[in-house]
């Protein structure tokens, strides 16, 4: 490699992390907003999970509640992150191999979180209007969201593979961006 390949190659790093920059800065306010989202998320959860796991009797509900806020917490510590990396590298993260983990992550707690509150609903129709009928027990709630969870990690695997990069074109036509999206590879 001469010279000359060699900086036309740091003119292209330069330009796309210039164009990161330049969208970083348009899209600012939602990503304060995930942060913020992201802090009261980490730390509201924490609580939940200290009050619930050390302070409360052991009930369906509370496994509910317990669930819920682990993979909350788990979305807000790995998910939202990972789409803040996501928005401020706009033109140089498809490549990243965190691209795929994001995604996967990001499906996975939504799948499960939804699940469960899905579960939740079945569970409060069942004590509301069958009150004397058979009732899920804490334990049969903790295999419920276990099977939840199985269940969100099978169905988010497939977006390891169905995103990465995504080219993008820029202003110069030889120089490509690469975004977190579905893979045109």
């Amino acid at each position: 490699m001469n010279l000359s390949n060699t900086s036309h190659y740091m003119d292209s790093d330069e330009y796309l992390h210039e164009l990161n920059l330049t969208f970083t800065a348009l899209i600012l306010p939602a990503i304060i907003v995930l942060a913020v989202f992201m802090v009261i998320g980490i730390i509201g959860n924490g609580l939940v999970l200290y009050v619930y796991c050390r302070r409360m009797k052991t009930g369906t509900i509370t496994r509910y509640i317990q669930g819920l806020a682990i993979f909350d917490l788990l979305s807000c510590s790995l998910a939202i992150p990972g789409e803040i990396i996501d928005m401020t590298n706009n033109y140089t993260f498809g490549s990243n191999p965190l691209c795929q983990i994001v995604r996967t992550v990001n499906l996975f707690c939504t799948m499960v979180s939804g699940s469960i509150l899905i579960v939740v609903a079945i569970d409060r129709y069942k004590r509301i209007c069958y009150p004397l009928g058979k009732q899920i027990s804490p334990k049969s709630a903790l295999y419920i969201m276990t099977v939840c969870s199985a269940l969100a990690i099978v169905l988010a695997l497939p977006t390891a593979v169905i995103f990465g990069a995504m080219t993008v074109p820029t202003n110069i036509s030889y120089i490509k961006g690469s975004d977190c999206s579905v893979s045109d590879k």
